[in-house]
């Protein structure tokens, strides 16, 4: 499943020592400028975290300075292992 690190863009990490990772899913809602009307916008959260709840609260303080309304409707444990980072002296040209 290498292919769901590419879809995740947003991490949210805690340190190198925890292996476990969870997908906060969150709902933001945002007015739609044709109509009016409310308008959803979902997205998923990479969290590093010990638990559910803890990966729950990291979230929602991450998004606390959010200009939008939001709601986060699930949290599971991710099948990702481990994020690999690569640094620019990394890349070999």
């Amino acid at each position: 499943m290498f292919f769901l690190l590419l879809v995740y863009k947003n991490i949210i990490t805690m340190n190198e020592m925890t292996t476990k990772y969870y997908l906060v899913k969150v709902e933001f809602e945002t007015i739609n400028e044709n109509n009016g009307r409310p308008k959803k916008i979902k997205t998923q959260y990479l969290v590093d975290a010990m638990s559910c709840t803890e990966a729950e609260a990291r979230a929602r303080g991450y998004l606390k300075d959010s200009v939008m309304d939001y709601e986060i409707v699930n949290v599971n444990k991710s099948p990702i292992e481990d994020v690999i980072e690569v640094t620019d002296s990394q890349v070999k040209n």
